[in-house]
């Protein structure tokens, strides 16, 4: 006696039940299917505020990969203290900070009344020498025919070595002041010193202004070549036996993780730094040194197992609701999804009362002209490295199948925000 009437209600509830979802299958099937939705339609001027990029599914080199950090550097023998090899006034700066310089080129002029003194004490040395040597030659010949004595050849020599000595030592002192001795002469006596660039690079800071006061060894500016940066990675004792010489890296910077470099490891060190139980790992940059800067920092991959997998670039990959999507353009695609339900109008129309109908014209609207339908695609995720992921989709996609790379959550947004319309 009981059993019947739970039978009963059981039938009531499927076919009430069975109606409503079929209307409910009908209705999703023209848009997009679920309540979710899985496509959307976006007219030209959300596609211009959105500034979506697509790009297709790339097979790239990508493996389980160990993650380090490293930092830009560039080796001392490619930075340079220009300091003032003397004691004076600052005259010209003809350089300025960011500017590039050659190795030679003249950066900065220096003034000191001591540096006239020290070429004329040059001139009068180079002068007296040519006494001296004629002196020491005329006593020479004197002593071999033992017509003088032999004190006064001595005394002619030393006066002779002790001339070129001095002469010796100016020139020096002369030279490392930058001046050229060879083309000095009374009427040709510098009243500045030219401060040139010991090295090639660029100007990274002036330290010093017209008329300022330097004193010996102080420094004046600074030059760096960044174009002989390399990668320095710190590798934990762990991670060692992952490391080996000529391994390629990938890596991206922290201030701007759009960009990916690769740099070979050329050296590993021996030594571990301080108490961190870590070692540097040097790396010689393979790819163009725009946009580096010494003190960088940067996130490392080393690839472990390498192998070829369809990839895009991991923002092209959104998570909603514990699944990973990707949102695809097909031009094979279009017509059907820019007009999918249309062909179920005039069905709705007949089987839904005045106020559904009314909604349904609204949902229903020709779409914009220049509109482009976008599809949501299951895939399941892979391997990361340089800023690509491994996926795989979860169902068939068409061979012209393009992705959104750059702007995929705001499409994620429309669609979810489509859904939620639609719902009511």
């Amino acid at each position: 006696m009981k059993i019947i009437p739970i039978a009963i209600v059981i039938v009531f509830l499927y076919s009430c039940g069975g109606s409503s979802t079929s209307n409910k299958d009908e209705h999703d099937h023209g848009h997009g299917g679920g309540a979710e939705g899985s496509s959307v339609v976006l007219s030209p001027a959300q596609m211009t505020s959105l500034s979506l990029t697509l790009d297709s599914i790339k097979s790239k080199s990508i493996a389980d990969v160990l993650k380090l950090t490293g930092i830009i550097t560039v080796p001392p023998q490619f930075k340079a203290d220009v300091s003032s090899p003397t004691e004076g006034l600052v005259q010209t700066i003809n350089v300025n900070e960011g500017q590039r310089v050659s190795k030679g080129q003249v950066l900065v002029t220096v003034s000191n009344s001591s540096f006239i003194r020290l070429q004329q004490d040059y001139l009068e040395s180079k002068s007296k020498l040519v006494f001296l040597e004629a002196e020491y030659a005329r006593q020479n010949k004197l002593a071999q025919e033992n017509v003088n004595a032999k004190k006064a050849f001595q005394e002619a020599e030393a006066d002779y070595r002790s001339g070129q000595a001095r002469l010796a030592s100016i020139e020096k002192q002369l030279q490392l002041l930058g001046i050229n001795t060879s083309g000095l002469s009374q009427n040709n006596i510098e009243s500045v010193i030219a401060i040139k660039a010991p090295i090639s690079g660029v100007v990274s800071h002036i330290s010093v202004n017209i008329g300022a006061s330097v004193s010996f060894a102080s420094t004046l500016l600074k030059i760096i070549d960044n174009s002989e940066s390399v990668l320095e990675i710190v590798v934990f004792e762990q991670d060692l036996g992952n490391i080996k010489i000529d391994q390629i890296a990938t890596f991206t910077l922290t201030s701007a993780t759009g960009e990916s470099y690769r740099a070979q490891v050329n050296s590993i060190g021996s030594t571990f730094e301080n108490e961190s139980k870590a070692i540097k790992v040097r790396a010689k940059i393979l790819d163009s040194f725009d946009g580096l800067i010494d003190g960088m920092n940067a996130n490392v991959f080393l690839a472990l197992t390498d192998k070829v997998a369809p990839c895009v670039p991991s923002e092209a990959v959104v998570n909603y609701q514990g699944g990973d999507y990707i949102f695809i353009y097909s031009e094979s695609m279009q017509h059907d999804l820019l007009h999918s339900g249309h062909e179920h109008e005039e069905e709705h129309k007949h089987t839904e009362d005045h106020q559904h109908e009314d909604s349904h014209e609204e949902v229903q609207k020709e779409p914009e002209a220049g509109s482009l339908a976008f599809l949501k695609i299951a895939v399941k995720k892979g391997s990361v490295a340089g800023g690509y992921s491994e996926i795989t989709p979860l169902q068939e996609i068409p061979k012209d199948a393009r992705v959104v790379t750059k702007g995929a959550f705001y499409v994620l947004a429309a669609i979810t925000n489509q859904g939620e319309a639609h719902s009511h």
